[in-house]
Protein backbone atom coordinates (compact mmCIF):
# COMPACT_ATOMS: atom_id res chain seq x y z
CA UNK A 1 0.00 0.00 0.00
CA UNK A 2 1.00 3.36 -0.49
CA UNK A 3 1.40 6.25 1.69
CA UNK A 4 1.97 9.74 0.72
CA UNK A 5 4.37 12.20 2.20
CA UNK A 6 0.95 14.24 2.49
CA UNK A 7 -0.31 11.74 4.68
CA UNK A 8 2.35 11.28 6.65
CA UNK A 9 2.52 15.33 7.81
CA UNK A 10 -1.22 14.97 8.32
CA UNK A 11 -0.64 11.76 10.71
CA UNK A 12 2.24 13.08 12.53
CA UNK A 13 0.27 16.46 13.09
CA UNK A 14 -2.34 14.66 14.96
CA UNK A 15 -0.22 12.69 16.79
CA UNK A 16 1.60 15.86 18.10
CA UNK A 17 1.75 14.70 21.91
CA UNK A 18 3.85 11.76 21.11
CA UNK A 19 6.76 14.28 19.42
CA UNK A 20 9.03 14.12 23.15
CA UNK A 21 8.81 10.09 22.78
CA UNK A 22 10.39 10.42 19.52
CA UNK A 23 12.74 12.82 20.85
CA UNK A 24 13.26 10.66 23.70
CA UNK A 25 14.03 7.95 21.28
CA UNK A 26 15.65 9.39 18.53
CA UNK A 27 18.15 10.79 20.75
CA UNK A 28 18.89 7.54 22.63
CA UNK A 29 19.58 6.34 19.07
CA UNK A 30 21.56 9.15 17.81
CA UNK A 31 24.43 8.48 21.33
CA UNK A 32 24.45 4.43 19.95
CA UNK A 33 25.30 6.12 16.82
CA UNK A 34 27.92 8.34 18.29
CA UNK A 35 29.82 5.95 20.66
CA UNK A 36 29.83 3.67 17.05
CA UNK A 37 31.12 6.80 14.93
CA UNK A 38 34.68 5.63 14.36
CA UNK A 39 33.59 1.91 12.84
CA UNK A 40 30.89 3.18 10.16
CA UNK A 41 30.06 7.00 11.03
CA UNK A 42 29.25 7.94 7.28
CA UNK A 43 26.97 4.97 6.49
CA UNK A 44 25.19 4.84 9.16
CA UNK A 45 24.44 8.70 9.50
CA UNK A 46 23.21 8.58 5.81
CA UNK A 47 21.31 5.58 6.28
CA UNK A 48 19.76 7.19 9.52
CA UNK A 49 18.93 10.58 7.61
CA UNK A 50 17.75 8.63 4.86
CA UNK A 51 15.21 6.64 6.32
CA UNK A 52 13.89 9.93 8.24
CA UNK A 53 13.66 12.30 5.08
CA UNK A 54 11.40 8.92 3.74
CA UNK A 55 9.02 9.82 6.72
CA UNK A 56 9.68 13.54 7.11
CA UNK A 57 10.72 12.87 10.80
CA UNK A 58 13.88 14.73 9.54
CA UNK A 59 12.84 18.17 11.28
CA UNK A 60 12.89 16.13 14.39
CA UNK A 61 16.20 14.40 14.12
CA UNK A 62 18.71 17.37 13.60
CA UNK A 63 17.77 19.32 17.22
CA UNK A 64 18.49 15.67 18.50
CA UNK A 65 21.66 14.69 16.91
CA UNK A 66 23.32 18.65 17.84
CA UNK A 67 22.05 18.12 21.24
CA UNK A 68 24.40 15.31 21.49
CA UNK A 69 27.19 16.36 19.47
CA UNK A 70 28.02 19.89 21.26
CA UNK A 71 30.00 20.75 24.05
CA UNK A 72 32.68 18.51 23.92
CA UNK A 73 32.31 17.03 27.29
CA UNK A 74 32.02 12.91 28.62
CA UNK A 75 29.15 14.49 30.78
CA UNK A 76 25.72 12.80 29.58
CA UNK A 77 23.17 15.77 28.68
CA UNK A 78 19.52 15.59 29.51
CA UNK A 79 16.37 14.08 28.05
CA UNK A 80 15.09 16.34 25.38
CA UNK A 81 12.63 19.03 26.87
CA UNK A 82 8.96 18.89 25.74
CA UNK A 83 8.70 22.26 23.64
CA UNK A 84 5.47 23.11 25.45
CA UNK A 85 7.53 23.52 28.84
CA UNK A 86 7.64 26.10 31.00
CA UNK A 87 11.08 27.64 31.34
CA UNK A 88 10.45 29.59 34.49
CA UNK A 89 7.99 32.20 36.02
CA UNK A 90 10.06 34.56 38.16
CA UNK A 91 7.89 35.76 41.42
CA UNK A 92 7.92 38.49 44.25
CA UNK A 93 5.08 37.42 46.30
CA UNK A 94 4.26 37.60 50.60
CA UNK A 95 4.35 34.36 52.11
CA UNK A 96 1.93 33.82 54.97
CA UNK A 97 2.69 29.74 56.30
CA UNK A 98 6.24 30.31 58.06
CA UNK A 99 6.87 28.48 61.25
CA UNK A 100 4.86 30.27 63.92
CA UNK A 101 6.66 31.52 67.50
CA UNK A 102 4.04 28.65 68.46
CA UNK A 103 5.37 26.40 66.01
CA UNK A 104 8.65 27.08 67.97
CA UNK A 105 7.67 26.66 71.05
CA UNK A 106 6.47 23.32 70.55
CA UNK A 107 9.86 22.56 68.83
CA UNK A 108 12.10 23.65 71.53
CA UNK A 109 9.76 21.52 73.97
CA UNK A 110 12.02 18.60 74.23
CA UNK A 111 14.66 20.07 75.01
CA UNK A 112 12.79 22.47 77.95
CA UNK A 113 11.61 19.44 80.04
CA UNK A 114 8.19 18.48 77.87
CA UNK A 115 7.23 15.13 76.70
CA UNK A 116 10.06 12.51 75.97
CA UNK A 117 10.07 11.50 72.57
CA UNK A 118 12.37 8.72 72.93
CA UNK A 119 14.37 6.59 75.59
CA UNK A 120 17.33 9.05 74.74
CA UNK A 121 15.65 12.19 75.82
CA UNK A 122 15.92 13.93 79.23
CA UNK A 123 12.89 15.93 81.25
CA UNK A 124 14.55 19.36 82.74
CA UNK A 125 17.21 19.82 80.08
CA UNK A 126 17.93 23.55 79.74
CA UNK A 127 18.99 24.69 76.24
CA UNK A 128 22.00 25.62 75.88
CA UNK A 129 24.42 27.10 73.08
CA UNK A 130 27.57 28.79 72.37
CA UNK A 131 28.05 32.58 73.48
CA UNK A 132 29.81 33.24 69.70
CA UNK A 133 29.60 31.21 66.50
CA UNK A 134 32.27 28.25 66.55
CA UNK A 135 34.50 27.46 64.56
CA UNK A 136 34.58 23.97 63.03
CA UNK A 137 37.56 21.86 62.16
CA UNK A 138 38.13 18.89 60.35
CA UNK A 139 40.50 15.93 60.96
CA UNK A 140 43.51 15.98 58.62
CA UNK A 141 42.71 12.43 57.43
CA UNK A 142 39.36 13.13 55.26
CA UNK A 143 38.54 12.30 51.44
CA UNK A 144 37.55 15.24 48.92
CA UNK A 145 33.75 14.14 49.01
CA UNK A 146 34.10 14.42 52.86
CA UNK A 147 35.74 17.98 52.71
CA UNK A 148 32.84 18.78 50.45
CA UNK A 149 30.38 17.29 52.24
CA UNK A 150 31.26 19.21 55.47
CA UNK A 151 31.90 22.57 53.35
CA UNK A 152 28.07 22.61 52.58
CA UNK A 153 26.48 21.01 55.24
CA UNK A 154 28.00 24.43 56.79
CA UNK A 155 27.18 26.24 53.83
CA UNK A 156 23.23 25.26 54.28
CA UNK A 157 23.86 25.84 58.09
CA UNK A 158 24.73 29.67 57.39
CA UNK A 159 21.92 30.29 54.66
CA UNK A 160 19.56 30.16 57.97
CA UNK A 161 21.57 32.64 59.88
CA UNK A 162 22.40 35.96 59.45
CA UNK A 163 26.33 36.61 58.30
CA UNK A 164 27.48 37.83 61.52
CA UNK A 165 26.43 34.39 63.01
CA UNK A 166 27.91 32.27 60.56
CA UNK A 167 29.83 29.42 61.31
CA UNK A 168 33.51 29.56 60.29
CA UNK A 169 35.33 26.96 58.75
CA UNK A 170 39.05 26.63 60.59
CA UNK A 171 42.31 24.65 59.45
CA UNK A 172 42.36 20.46 59.75
CA UNK A 173 43.38 19.52 63.35
CA UNK A 174 45.49 16.19 63.87
CA UNK A 175 43.70 12.88 63.21
CA UNK A 176 43.44 10.79 66.82
CA UNK A 177 43.29 7.39 66.69
CA UNK A 178 42.77 4.28 69.12
CA UNK A 179 40.58 6.96 71.10
CA UNK A 180 37.27 6.21 72.79
CA UNK A 181 35.41 8.82 71.51
CA UNK A 182 31.92 7.91 71.98
CA UNK A 183 33.02 7.53 75.72
CA UNK A 184 33.57 11.57 75.70
CA UNK A 185 37.71 10.53 75.67
CA UNK A 186 38.30 12.96 72.94
CA UNK A 187 35.81 16.27 74.10
CA UNK A 188 37.94 17.91 76.62
CA UNK A 189 41.15 18.27 74.04
CA UNK A 190 39.12 20.31 72.28
CA UNK A 191 39.65 24.18 72.57
CA UNK A 192 36.51 26.16 73.11
CA UNK A 193 34.62 27.39 70.69
CA UNK A 194 35.00 25.14 68.46
CA UNK A 195 33.29 21.61 66.84
CA UNK A 196 35.69 18.92 65.78
CA UNK A 197 34.44 16.65 63.02
CA UNK A 198 35.90 13.13 62.00
CA UNK A 199 34.89 10.59 59.58
CA UNK A 200 35.90 7.24 60.39
CA UNK A 201 34.66 3.81 60.68
CA UNK A 202 33.02 2.50 63.74
CA UNK A 203 35.66 0.80 66.00
CA UNK A 204 38.15 4.20 65.53
CA UNK A 205 35.68 6.17 67.65
CA UNK A 206 34.89 3.33 69.97
CA UNK A 207 31.86 1.92 69.14
CA UNK A 208 30.92 -1.93 69.15
CA UNK A 209 31.05 -3.57 65.44
CA UNK A 210 27.92 -4.69 65.36
CA UNK A 211 26.30 -1.43 65.83
CA UNK A 212 23.90 0.36 63.68
CA UNK A 213 25.70 3.82 63.67
CA UNK A 214 25.61 6.65 61.51
CA UNK A 215 26.70 9.41 63.76
CA UNK A 216 26.56 11.08 66.98
CA UNK A 217 27.57 14.25 68.76
CA UNK A 218 29.24 15.01 72.41
CA UNK A 219 29.14 18.29 73.80
CA UNK A 220 31.27 20.08 76.62
CA UNK A 221 29.76 22.26 79.10
CA UNK A 222 31.00 24.91 81.70
CA UNK A 223 29.02 25.24 84.67
CA UNK A 224 29.47 27.56 87.43
CA UNK A 225 28.95 27.60 91.04
CA UNK A 226 25.32 28.57 92.47
CA UNK A 227 22.80 27.26 95.19
CA UNK A 228 21.51 24.66 92.67
CA UNK A 229 24.38 22.35 91.81
CA UNK A 230 26.07 22.20 88.51
CA UNK A 231 23.91 24.67 86.80
CA UNK A 232 25.26 25.25 83.29
CA UNK A 233 26.64 28.77 82.02
CA UNK A 234 27.54 27.90 78.51
CA UNK A 235 28.34 25.48 75.45
CA UNK A 236 31.86 25.40 75.07
CA UNK A 237 32.83 22.76 72.74
CA UNK A 238 31.13 19.68 70.37
CA UNK A 239 32.44 16.42 68.79
CA UNK A 240 30.71 15.30 65.69
CA UNK A 241 31.43 12.32 64.10
CA UNK A 242 29.87 10.42 60.93
CA UNK A 243 30.06 6.28 60.36
CA UNK A 244 32.41 6.03 56.63
CA UNK A 245 31.78 2.91 56.21
CA UNK A 246 28.06 2.46 56.23
CA UNK A 247 26.07 2.18 52.74
CA UNK A 248 25.00 5.45 52.83
CA UNK A 249 24.51 7.86 49.80
CA UNK A 250 26.02 11.09 49.52
CA UNK A 251 22.82 12.68 50.59
CA UNK A 252 21.74 10.18 53.56
CA UNK A 253 25.36 11.04 54.59
CA UNK A 254 24.51 14.73 54.06
CA UNK A 255 21.51 14.72 56.38
CA UNK A 256 23.40 12.68 59.29
CA UNK A 257 25.97 15.24 58.96
CA UNK A 258 23.54 17.87 59.69
CA UNK A 259 21.57 15.97 62.06
CA UNK A 260 24.45 16.25 64.31
CA UNK A 261 25.38 19.30 64.01
CA UNK A 262 22.23 20.26 64.92
CA UNK A 263 22.92 18.13 68.20
CA UNK A 264 26.72 20.11 68.47
CA UNK A 265 25.28 23.40 68.04
CA UNK A 266 22.90 22.88 71.58
CA UNK A 267 19.97 20.94 70.62
CA UNK A 268 20.69 17.98 72.32
CA UNK A 269 17.27 16.23 72.57
CA UNK A 270 15.34 14.53 69.06
CA UNK A 271 12.49 16.90 68.51
CA UNK A 272 8.81 15.58 68.84
CA UNK A 273 8.40 14.59 65.33
CA UNK A 274 5.15 13.56 65.80
CA UNK A 275 3.95 16.90 65.15
CA UNK A 276 7.27 17.87 63.07
CA UNK A 277 8.35 15.22 60.46
CA UNK A 278 10.47 17.22 58.26
CA UNK A 279 12.59 17.72 61.10
CA UNK A 280 15.81 17.10 61.03
CA UNK A 281 16.29 16.42 64.60
CA UNK A 282 13.72 13.48 64.78
CA UNK A 283 15.77 10.54 66.20
CA UNK A 284 15.15 8.69 63.31
CA UNK A 285 15.80 11.56 60.85
CA UNK A 286 13.19 12.95 58.72
CA UNK A 287 10.13 11.19 57.58
CA UNK A 288 10.61 10.37 53.92
CA UNK A 289 14.10 11.05 53.79
CA UNK A 290 16.07 13.95 53.45
CA UNK A 291 17.31 13.12 50.56
CA UNK A 292 14.39 12.66 48.59
CA UNK A 293 11.83 14.83 50.77
CA UNK A 294 14.27 18.21 50.82
CA UNK A 295 16.98 18.13 48.07
CA UNK A 296 19.65 19.97 49.68
CA UNK A 297 17.98 22.70 52.12
CA UNK A 298 17.49 22.74 55.90
CA UNK A 299 13.54 22.35 56.90
CA UNK A 300 12.19 25.03 57.28
CA UNK A 301 10.97 24.28 60.95
CA UNK A 302 14.95 23.56 61.84
CA UNK A 303 16.05 26.74 59.77
CA UNK A 304 13.51 28.53 62.48
CA UNK A 305 14.76 27.15 65.30
CA UNK A 306 18.36 27.98 64.48
CA UNK A 307 17.65 31.88 64.29
CA UNK A 308 15.50 31.33 67.00
CA UNK A 309 18.05 30.77 69.60
CA UNK A 310 20.17 33.71 69.01
CA UNK A 311 17.42 35.93 70.74
CA UNK A 312 17.46 33.40 73.60
CA UNK A 313 19.97 33.47 76.34
CA UNK A 314 22.77 31.15 76.61
CA UNK A 315 21.32 29.67 78.59
CA UNK A 316 17.64 29.28 78.81
CA UNK A 317 15.21 27.39 81.40
CA UNK A 318 11.74 25.84 80.89
CA UNK A 319 10.45 29.03 82.94
CA UNK A 320 12.00 31.49 80.44
CA UNK A 321 10.68 30.29 77.28
CA UNK A 322 7.93 31.45 75.62
CA UNK A 323 6.31 32.69 72.45
CA UNK A 324 6.89 36.47 73.78
CA UNK A 325 10.57 35.40 74.52
CA UNK A 326 11.05 35.18 70.90
CA UNK A 327 10.63 38.84 70.48
CA UNK A 328 8.80 40.20 67.04
CA UNK A 329 8.66 37.17 65.65
CA UNK A 330 6.70 37.10 62.03
CA UNK A 331 4.81 34.50 60.29
CA UNK A 332 4.91 36.72 57.00
CA UNK A 333 7.88 37.13 54.72
CA UNK A 334 8.77 38.49 51.17
CA UNK A 335 9.78 35.74 48.93
CA UNK A 336 11.04 36.52 45.62
CA UNK A 337 11.42 33.19 43.21
CA UNK A 338 12.12 31.01 39.90
CA UNK A 339 12.73 27.79 38.55
CA UNK A 340 14.35 26.06 35.28
CA UNK A 341 13.62 22.98 33.62
CA UNK A 342 16.09 20.30 34.15
CA UNK A 343 14.92 17.29 31.65
CA UNK A 344 12.60 14.13 32.12
CA UNK A 345 10.23 16.36 32.83
CA UNK A 346 11.97 17.56 35.97
CA UNK A 347 11.84 21.08 37.88
CA UNK A 348 15.13 22.91 39.84
CA UNK A 349 13.09 26.02 41.66
CA UNK A 350 15.29 28.72 43.63
CA UNK A 351 15.17 31.46 45.34
CA UNK A 352 15.31 33.94 48.70
CA UNK A 353 12.72 34.53 51.61
CA UNK A 354 13.11 37.29 53.64
CA UNK A 355 11.89 36.17 57.00
CA UNK A 356 12.23 37.59 60.57
CA UNK A 357 14.98 40.26 59.71
CA UNK A 358 17.14 37.49 57.52
CA UNK A 359 17.30 36.77 54.15
CA UNK A 360 17.17 33.03 53.19
CA UNK A 361 18.44 31.36 49.81
CA UNK A 362 16.89 28.38 49.27
CA UNK A 363 16.78 25.37 46.50
CA UNK A 364 15.20 22.45 45.52
CA UNK A 365 14.96 19.48 43.17
CA UNK A 366 15.65 16.29 42.30
CA UNK A 367 18.81 14.83 43.51
CA UNK A 368 21.01 12.99 41.08
CA UNK A 369 21.56 9.63 41.84
CA UNK A 370 25.16 9.30 40.14
CA UNK A 371 28.34 11.50 40.90
CA UNK A 372 29.02 14.10 38.17
CA UNK A 373 32.17 13.16 37.34
CA UNK A 374 34.92 16.12 35.30
CA UNK A 375 37.23 14.23 33.07
CA UNK A 376 40.23 16.03 32.01
CA UNK A 377 39.99 16.38 27.99
CA UNK A 378 41.97 17.40 25.04
CA UNK A 379 39.40 20.05 24.00
CA UNK A 380 35.59 20.93 25.49
CA UNK A 381 33.46 22.89 28.16
CA UNK A 382 30.12 22.12 29.58
CA UNK A 383 27.96 25.19 30.32
CA UNK A 384 24.79 25.60 32.68
CA UNK A 385 23.08 28.85 32.12
CA UNK A 386 20.73 30.34 34.09
CA UNK A 387 19.42 33.41 36.17
CA UNK A 388 20.36 34.91 39.86
CA UNK A 389 17.52 36.26 42.55
CA UNK A 390 18.44 37.89 45.49
CA UNK A 391 17.89 41.24 47.88
CA UNK A 392 20.42 43.79 49.05
CA UNK A 393 20.84 44.18 52.55
CA UNK A 394 17.71 47.56 51.78
CA UNK A 395 15.49 44.31 50.86
CA UNK A 396 16.06 46.08 46.84
CA UNK A 397 15.70 43.01 44.51
CA UNK A 398 18.57 41.47 42.17
CA UNK A 399 17.99 39.74 39.22
CA UNK A 400 20.79 38.67 36.90
CA UNK A 401 22.11 35.92 34.31
CA UNK A 402 24.50 33.12 35.50
CA UNK A 403 26.69 30.72 33.85
CA UNK A 404 28.57 27.60 35.19
CA UNK A 405 31.52 26.47 33.20
CA UNK A 406 33.27 23.46 33.50
CA UNK A 407 36.71 23.94 31.34
CA UNK A 408 37.73 19.90 30.63
CA UNK A 409 41.30 21.19 29.07
CA UNK A 410 42.06 22.42 32.64
CA UNK A 411 39.44 20.37 34.84
CA UNK A 412 38.65 24.23 36.34
CA UNK A 413 35.22 25.41 37.53
CA UNK A 414 34.09 28.90 37.13
CA UNK A 415 30.70 30.65 37.94
CA UNK A 416 29.82 34.12 36.26
CA UNK A 417 27.03 36.20 37.10
CA UNK A 418 26.43 39.32 34.74
CA UNK A 419 24.49 42.10 33.83
CA UNK A 420 23.54 42.20 37.96
CA UNK A 421 20.73 44.82 38.30
CA UNK A 422 18.59 46.12 41.19
CA UNK A 423 15.27 47.66 41.20
CA UNK A 424 13.06 49.51 43.60
CA UNK A 425 11.52 47.74 47.27
CA UNK A 426 8.83 46.11 46.53
CA UNK A 427 9.10 45.95 42.80
CA UNK A 428 8.79 42.18 40.84
CA UNK A 429 12.42 42.97 38.74
CA UNK A 430 11.71 43.42 34.85
CA UNK A 431 13.59 41.97 32.42
CA UNK A 432 17.24 42.39 31.98
CA UNK A 433 17.89 45.73 31.19
CA UNK A 434 15.09 47.56 32.95
CA UNK A 435 16.88 47.85 36.21
CA UNK A 436 19.72 49.87 37.44
CA UNK A 437 22.96 48.07 37.54
CA UNK A 438 23.81 47.13 41.06
CA UNK A 439 27.72 47.54 41.90
CA UNK A 440 29.81 46.81 38.78
CA UNK A 441 26.64 43.99 37.31
CA UNK A 442 29.55 41.45 37.38
CA UNK A 443 30.79 38.81 39.95
CA UNK A 444 33.12 36.02 39.40
CA UNK A 445 33.86 33.01 41.73
CA UNK A 446 36.40 29.70 40.85
CA UNK A 447 34.69 26.89 42.21
CA UNK A 448 35.75 23.39 43.96
CA UNK A 449 34.16 20.40 42.47
CA UNK A 450 33.29 17.58 44.44
CA UNK A 451 30.62 14.83 43.82
CA UNK A 452 27.59 16.64 43.22
CA UNK A 453 29.15 19.63 45.23
CA UNK A 454 30.18 22.95 44.50
CA UNK A 455 31.65 25.79 46.71
CA UNK A 456 33.90 28.90 45.66
CA UNK A 457 37.77 28.87 46.85
CA UNK A 458 37.28 31.39 49.51
CA UNK A 459 36.98 28.96 51.74
CA UNK A 460 34.15 30.05 53.78
CA UNK A 461 31.34 29.54 51.46
CA UNK A 462 30.49 32.94 50.21
CA UNK A 463 28.88 30.64 47.30
CA UNK A 464 27.82 26.86 47.70
CA UNK A 465 25.75 24.97 45.11
CA UNK A 466 24.52 21.81 43.83
CA UNK A 467 24.17 19.64 40.36
CA UNK A 468 20.24 18.29 40.12
CA UNK A 469 17.74 16.57 37.82
CA UNK A 470 18.50 12.79 37.01
CA UNK A 471 21.10 13.39 34.10
CA UNK A 472 23.00 16.81 36.10
CA UNK A 473 20.67 18.83 33.91
CA UNK A 474 20.99 21.74 36.73
CA UNK A 475 22.84 23.31 39.21
CA UNK A 476 21.60 25.55 41.39
CA UNK A 477 22.93 27.21 44.86
CA UNK A 478 23.48 30.82 46.75
CA UNK A 479 25.83 33.57 47.06
CA UNK A 480 26.11 35.51 50.11
CA UNK A 481 28.12 38.52 50.38
CA UNK A 482 27.83 41.79 52.62
CA UNK A 483 25.10 43.60 50.69
CA UNK A 484 23.74 40.43 48.70
CA UNK A 485 22.27 37.43 49.48
CA UNK A 486 20.83 35.53 46.02
CA UNK A 487 20.42 32.12 44.71
CA UNK A 488 20.89 31.08 41.13
CA UNK A 489 19.52 27.94 38.82
CA UNK A 490 20.59 27.06 35.59
CA UNK A 491 20.17 24.31 33.10
CA UNK A 492 22.91 23.19 30.87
Amino acid sequence: MYISKTGIVLATDLLKPLIVVFQVILYRFSQIILAEAKAYTSDMILFVVSRCCNINLLPLLFPVFLTACVGGSDIAGPEPFDPGTPQGKLELRTRTDNPSAKHIVDYFRVNLGGLKDSKFDHRNQNFIRFSSPPTVRLTSEVTSKERALLHHAIGLINRELPQHLHLMIGSDVPHIGNVNHDRGDSINTIPNEEIHVYFSDKQSVGYPVNANAGGFAKTRTKYYNSQEPRVKHTLEASFVWVNDSARMTEQQRLAILLHEMMHALGFMVHTNTKDHPSSLLGSDGPKGGFHKQWGSQIPEIDGAALRAVYRLPIVTTSDQFSVSSLGDWDTNSIELHSFVPTGNRQYLRFGVNHVNDVTVPWTSGVIPETDLVVKQLSSGLTTWRGELLGFTSSLRPVRGNTEIRINHVDSTVKATFTNLQVWDIGQTPGEIGTGESWHSGNMEFMLTSSGNFLRSKDGQGTLIGQFYGSSHGGVAGSVELDNLTASFGARR
